[in-house]
């Protein structure tokens, strides 16, 4: 019993030290929603990073900190922690109203190509379409396959009832995981970023000196085509591509450029 003492303290101060912070968190959180209402927004706005720098992936904190950079005129920020929150929560109204209303006051007019008729609603359903719900899918098929193979393995009289269900949950279940992997394969090579500088040039190659292809403005949404070095090969929803210095553009997802 005495050997296990050791782990016992290292647990116990690990609860402990797992609570006070996330009481400490709370009142950091607080303090910035304080400062946030009182318009003083530089204040709330480092309170905000501060919790976001300790690795909090949080929706409503994703959404202030949107909002804070909104209202200080950093429109490139907002769009990203607005994505950023929509990741966790993408079927939420306010924060896409929110993101919607930034983007009307973007300098960049984007048409996306095919955003018309069946294309539109295409697009529409996939943006509520995340890694997280695409596993909660599978988690729901599989406990529900195993039910049914367990009916299928007690129950005798019923299986060839059960047959027909569980190749088609089956079926299913092998659509949804090549779905959920693909997506996230494609999602890992080719993340979508945002230009946070008011205007970054995007070059016909990874070279300063080569020619501008057009420029792009803070808060354009982009996806990654490739890397070379401190280039990035870019790709905008109208079909447009180039080259651009990674500097002052960050993933959604994964923070900085690499």
């Amino acid at each position: 019993m005495i050997r296990f003492v050791p782990l016992l303290v290292v647990f116990i101060f690990f609860l402990a030290n797992t609570a006070f912070s996330s009481v400490e968190n709370a009142e950091i959180y607080n303090s910035a929603n304080a400062h946030y209402t009182n318009k003083e927004y530089f204040e709330a706005l480092e309170l905000y990073l501060e919790l976001a720098n300790r690795g909090i992936q949080n929706p409503a904190l994703f959404y202030n900190l949107a909002n804070t950079y909104f209202k200080i005129g950093m429109k490139g920020y907002a769009v990203l922690y607005f994505e950023r929150a929509l990741l966790l929560k993408p079927f939420d109204g306010d924060i896409r109203a929110n993101l919607n209303h930034v983007h009307a006051q973007l300098e960049d007019k984007i048409l996306p190509l095919y955003d018309e008729g069946m294309f539109r609603i295409m697009k529409i359903a996939l943006s509520f379409i995340r890694i997280k719900i695409t596993v909660y899918l599978e988690s729901v098929l599989l406990g529900l396959l195993i039910i049914l193979l367990l009916l299928f393995l007690f129950l005798p009289h019923y299986r060839k009832r059960l047959k027909k269900t569980i190749i088609i949950i089956g079926v299913l279940y092998a659509v949804a995981l090549i779905g959920m992997i693909s997506q996230y394969t494609y999602n890992k090579r080719h993340p979508e970023g945002i230009i946070l500088q008011k205007a970054l040039d995007v070059k016909s190659s990874p070279l300063a000196e080569s020619e501008t292809l057009f420029t792009l403005h803070e808060g354009t949404k982009f996806k990654l085509i490739e890397q070379r070095g401190d280039w990035v090969r870019l790709a905008i929803a109208d079909g447009r591509q180039g080259w651009m210095d990674q500097e002052g553009v960050e993933f959604i997802s994964n923070g900085k450029l690499r």
